[in-house]
């Protein structure tokens, strides 16, 4: 539902957050009682008048602005500078639809049903869907692979309820590579000082798009001023049309093609001002599958959460672009021993996943620390070849994304103001 602030607002209805009230009375729309879990707010999609894109959760509007949860904080915009916002279905609606028109006899729609409530969170009604489509079609192996997941992601969060300490209330034992020490867990607020904003988000993904931007064809926003600019800038290159007319049907454009023509002129310094919309699909598969099952719900456990120095991988939210992408480009960045955790050049020897083997398979073992299990059967593990897939889809070598990460520690993380909006 695509809603546009040039139309009258006493004529639309919020139809996402099941409300009837019209957007020019004095009430406040808010989100039904029944929708209040996070998985209920409804997505929302903001493009500004100048052009820049914002992606969050509907918490509420007034006659005079729209307000978004993003990473946790509510971001209130102004209906004067909106251009339009599109209000997407919640998760239970999508699903309702999605098994409504379900046709049994294709595994293909049926997997995309399962795998669609795995990527929102909802495990259960994943698991339920997943083994009802492997009882219809057995021999199906992507479906098997999902159960696969589905029963690791439940195991793990099973396995993450940690009795608190009854003198600290938030604290909590912790293994280190020495042995164990009391530590208090931060907070979402605390973690959130080290998550991605929307511009870095947005550039994480303009890096790891695909070669092949005319086939993959991806949601993207290039304003304006950035194209003249471009004009401006390389006013000879053979790269950009010449002349009124044909640099008229440049700004037509989609944005994609226009996103092509920069790569093509390096113009790195503009890159922060291109809105990318969407996931590229290397970075769904992270964001989905690898950070909530295996970087947050296995590795940080055993080595991210101030057991290695130097090392701290954020725990909350790991759905959420604003955090995955921040693990990635710490994982990214981080080495141990002059090794790095994600390796592009070699996936398979990155430490990410060299620790999650067992000792004697693994060229690379994982270091001694309290508790360790390994996480995978070995290298013919269909998940370990998964995650070994997702990061040789990563563009190589590593890139500069273009923008200043300093890496979080725990003592840092523990010692930080808590972000201002940001449940506690």
């Amino acid at each position: 539902m695509i809603l546009t602030t040039s139309n009258a607002i006493g004529s639309r209805l919020l139809r996402a957050v099941g409300a009837a009230c019209l957007l020019a009375t004095a009430c406040l729309l808010a989100v039904p009682a029944h929708a209040q879990d996070d998985n209920e707010l409804p997505p929302v999609t903001v493009v500004n008048k100048d052009g820049r894109t914002f992606e969050g959760e509907l918490v509420r509007q007034t006659p005079t602005a729209i307000v978004l949860r993003i990473a946790g904080i509510e971001t209130p915009f102004d209906l004067d500078n909106v251009d339009t916002f599109t209000v997407g279905k919640t998760v239970s609606e999508e699903y309702q639809e999605r098994r409504a028109a379900l046709d049994q006899a294709d595994p293909e729609a049926w997997y995309q049903i399962a795998y669609f409530l795995f990527d929102r969170g909802r495990l259960d009604q994943a698991a339920a869907e997943v083994n009802a489509l492997l009882q219809r079609h057995p021999n199906d192996t992507p479906a098997r692979r999902l159960k696969a997941l589905v029963e690791s992601r439940q195991l793990l969060e099973q396995q993450r309820v940690v009795e608190p300490s009854a003198t600290s209330g938030g604290a909590r034992s912790q293994g280190t590579a020495s042995g164990q020490v009391d530590g208090f867990e931060p907070q979402p607020a605390q973690e959130a000082n080290y998550w991605l904003t929307g511009q870095e988000v947005s550039l994480v993904r303009l890096w790891e798009l695909p070669d092949n931007l005319s086939e993959a064809q991806p949601s993207v926003v290039v304003p304006r001023p950035v194209v003249d600019q471009l004009f401006e800038r390389y006013p000879d290159d053979p790269a950009l049309p010449r002349g009124r007319d044909a640099r008229n049907r440049f700004r037509g454009q989609p944005g994609w093609q226009q996103l092509q023509t920069m790569f093509q002129l390096r113009a790195r310094d503009l890159y922060a001002e291109v809105q990318v919309n969407r996931d590229p699909e290397v970075l769904q598969s992270f964001r989905s599958q690898m950070n909530p099952g295996y970087v947050v719900g296995y590795f940080r456990e055993h080595f991210g959460s101030g057991q290695m120095p130097g090392l701290y991988l954020l725990r909350y939210r790991p759905n959420a672009a604003e955090s995955a992408f921040a693990n990635l480009v710490i994982l990214s960045t981080a080495t141990h021993d002059g090794q790095p955790f994600i390796d592009r050049s070699a996936p398979a020897q990155s430490l990410l996943l060299q620790w999650g083997l067992p000792r004697d398979v693994a060229s690379a073992p994982a270091p001694d620390v309290a508790n360790w299990r390994p996480f995978f059967t070995g290298t013919e593990d269909p998940r370990f070849q998964d995650f070994v897939a997702i990061i040789d889809a990563l563009y190589e070598p590593t890139p500069d994304y273009g923008f200043d990460y300093t890496l979080p520690t725990l003592d840092a993380v523990l010692r930080a103001e808590p972000a201002a909006g940001v449940a506690r």
